[in-house]
């Protein structure tokens, strides 16, 4: 049986609190020890896999963000021009190439206070910057993966703000 929220603050691990999220949006899960659980949830555009792993040696809780893309070792350059051109616009996180899978990832972290507690709300945000940030950018990557398109043109596409749906 769970405790409470508030029976845990004082000993919390971040990755309940996280996992307490994840039921509460119905999305699925896989607890991987007692510092890390994946969780998976559908975007506009893709899957994402979020990694969330509890650094007690440093108290801090890091996401990561995986995107459906697998980058082939030819189309390295525009990726990594086309990454760099996305960090300079994004303000918390960042991507990067997870180079040993090949796939692309958002990644960001935050510094949990002394016992390891972690308010709700703070991590309720980090998984929607983190959701808002991969689909603002995933159409971009896959334009330079799928379609060739110029990191240029994809990051034009990224940052521009449509009004309404189609």
């Amino acid at each position: 049986m769970r405790t409470s929220f508030l029976a845990r603050k004082k000993t919390c691990n971040p990755i309940d609190i996280v996992e307490d999220l994840i039921l509460s949006e119905h999305w699925e899960s896989e607890r991987r020890g007692e510092d890390e659980v994946v969780i998976e949830c559908l975007g506009s555009n893709c899957k994402f896999d979020m990694f969330f792993v509890w650094e007690r040696e440093f108290n801090c809780l890091q996401i990561s963000c995986l995107l459906d893309l697998y980058v082939n070792e030819d189309n390295f350059s525009n990726i990594y021009e086309l990454l760099a051109l996305a960090n300079e616009k994004i303000w918390i996180g960042h991507f990067c190439l997870w180079s040993s899978e090949n796939m692309l990832s958002y990644r960001n972290a935050i510094i949990l206070e002394e016992d390891g507690y972690a308010e709700e709300e703070r991590l309720s945000e980090l998984i929607s910057l983190a959701i808002r940030e991969c689909e603002k950018m995933y159409p971009a990557f896959q334009f330079v993966i799928k379609h060739k398109g110029t990191p240029s043109e994809a990051i034009k596409m990224a940052i521009l703000s449509p009004i309404g749906n189609a």
